[in-house]
């Protein structure tokens, strides 16, 4: 059984930055890949993108997500044990070849 400790556990989010990362969980689950900035921001109703940006520079500080830079769509959740999984891939088998031109 592992222990995590109150000073190695993640900072506690405010309710906006919950809501962001709820959406960018649910985004994820629903359509496989993330929100943009502009994506985020309508949903939550924050007119500017510098707005979310901030929100999601909080929640990198804070250690619920990873970002990229200069790319679209490089937000992803970091999971930990008591995080919710955002991963429902299943997995089909392939049954044959389908021909499909030369």
């Amino acid at each position: 059984m592992t222990v995590i400790k109150m000073s190695d556990a993640r900072k506690q989010l405010t309710d906006r930055q919950q809501l962001v990362l709820d959406f960018i969980q649910s985004s994820i689950g629903d359509r496989g890949y993330p929100p943009t900035i502009r994506e985020i921001g309508e949903h939550l109703h924050i007119k500017s993108t510098n707005g979310v940006n901030d929100h999601l520079k909080a929640l990198e500080r804070k250690g619920y997500i990873t970002r990229e830079d200069m790319k679209s769509r490089a937000v992803r959740p970091v999971d930990l044990p008591e995080a919710p999984t955002t991963n429902n891939m299943i997995e089909i088998p392939i049954l044959g070849r389908i021909a499909a031109g030369q």
